[in-house]
């Protein structure tokens, strides 16, 4: 089983300090000073060695859109460091004949106190996978717990038996030919065959 959080990169945002960049608007912050930040989170937690590359990504924000911005920057490293890694792993070890079941955590607690538009960061997911929220009432919302239960149970599956299960829930093997991705949240359990679609071309010359 090989997974990633719906919004990864966002977690060098969350985990720094700094809650001017915590702003949905950004209001605090001037888009001279933005741009640097930004390289300095990104340089926080990746080698020097790729920050350039992070001009592709930047490119793609509209001119002066300090949002855009800031949620490309999160893109790059989400890409580079999670998406794109399991997006090449999934092709190669299912490539040679071994199971793959692939899925991202897309379930946001509606008692997170995150800002909302970081979405699912890295290792939001981690709480569910443990049973977090059937012992921390006051963080986690009922909906938490039952959501947790279900993903504590698809991965028991999988280690008795090599096969996630979810309740009316067809989990798709992940294939070269078939990328199968099931997005996994409450009310939305769906497959998705297009993770990485966006930009992980761009990061095959290095990681294949």
């Amino acid at each position: 089983m090989v997974s990633v959080t719906s919004s990864e990169g966002t977690v060098m945002v969350t985990s720094q300090p700094d809650e001017r960049f915590w702003d949905e608007d950004l209001s605090n912050v001037s888009v001279e000073e933005l741009t640097p930040a930004l390289r300095e989170m990104i340089v926080a937690v990746m080698r020097d060695k790729y920050i350039d590359l992070v001009e592709y990504y930047a490119a793609q924000a509209a001119q002066d859109n300090k949002q855009e911005l800031r949620e490309m920057y999160t893109e790059f490293l989400g890409d580079s460091y999670f998406v794109c890694p399991m997006k090449y792993f999934s092709q190669k070890h299912s490539g040679k004949g071994n199971s793959v079941y692939s899925f991202v955590f897309g379930h946001r607690s509606a008692k997170s106190t995150l800002p909302i538009w970081s979405g699912v960061p890295h290792m939001a997911d981690i709480p569910y996978y443990f049973g977090a929220p059937l012992l921390d009432y006051e963080s986690y919302s009922d909906e938490d717990r039952n959501f947790s239960q279900d993903v504590m149970r698809a991965f028991s599956s999988f280690a008795r038996h090599g096969t996630p299960k979810l309740d009316g829930v067809n989990w798709t093997q992940y294939t070269p030919w078939s990328p199968a991705v099931l997005w996994l949240q409450p009310g939305n359990y769906s497959t998705q065959y297009d993770i990485g679609d966006k930009n992980c071309g761009f990061w095959e010359q290095f990681m294949q």
